[in-house]
């Protein structure tokens, strides 16, 4: 199972729209995927209109021990599956933090527990919360490679550091993860910031850059209102083309349609 991270420390970077759009399009693709709402706002979760009723689980309830599978839901589109995210996520992080005894292991929580479902599932997506709390430290060892969406500004290269540190340490800890590139979202290329910061990020930093761009469009916010990936939404919009044509690059084995 190939497991997708989808970080960044800084918010509003459209790190769920991401997600959802990847999630979405390996499921039309025949892949069977789980979609990990790993962030408090629970907003991948809700996109996909997943509500918690009295007993469901979550993703806090897996990090507190509980099977993985038991925390998988269906979503309306066939082949993908979310586990959601919700609030109790902040207790978990405190209480992570604090079990000393369990320190050693606490950030394998998420690699284990998606071993037990690899067979079950072609790809995970890991949306994460724009944090280095343990919950996301966890993603960072589970996955096998990191994605990191990125409005260009001018505090993104330090951002960029972070994320590249804490791939550092995960394969320093003996997990094989790589950042596997940037994506950059909310692009504009009638502004010259814009058309700069893309150029510097290709040419003078040695991050991997993806050829693709999530070009700006009201046909976004149009989707996360309609709670409809965007590719679905409004097939022959710019960002529609660009999350395919971004997909054809990240697995080339894929195909688009």
């Amino acid at each position: 199972m190939r497991i997708f991270a989808i970080v960044n420390m800084k918010g509003g970077v459209a790190k769920t729209t991401t997600a959802c759009n990847m999630a979405y399009l390996l499921s039309k693709h025949g892949k069977r995927v789980l979609l990990i709402d790993n962030d408090i706002q629970g907003n991948a979760s809700s996109f996909f209109k997943q509500t918690k009723m009295a007993g469901d689980k979550t993703i806090a309830d897996v990090f507190r021990g509980a099977p993985i599978r038991a925390a998988i839901k269906r979503t309306d589109y066939d082949g993908l599956h979310v586990v959601m995210g919700d609030m109790d996520l902040a207790a978990v992080n405190m209480e992570l933090l604090a079990d000393r005894e369990r320190a050693g292991r606490a950030a394998m929580i998420l690699q284990e527990q998606l071993k037990t479902v690899q067979d079950e599932f072609d790809y995970a997506v890991i949306d994460c919360a724009p944090n280095m709390t343990p919950n996301v430290i966890n993603a960072f060892m589970a996955a096998t490679d990191i994605i990191v969406p990125l409005e260009i500004d001018g505090f993104s290269i330090d951002g960029l550091r972070e994320v590249e540190a804490r791939v550092l340490e995960a394969n320093t800890a003996g997990h094989r993860v790589r950042l596997s590139g940037v994506l950059v979202t909310k692009y504009n290329a009638r502004t010259k910031m814009d058309r700069e910061g893309l150029e510097f990020l290709k040419t003078r930093t040695k991050f991997p850059v993806f050829d693709h761009v999530i070009h700006m469009s009201v046909k976004v916010k149009e989707s996360v209102f309609s709670h409809v990936p965007v590719v679905e939404y409004a097939r022959k919009s710019r960002p529609a083309e660009d999350y395919r044509g971004f997909m054809q690059e990240l697995v080339p084995n894929l195909g688009t349609r």
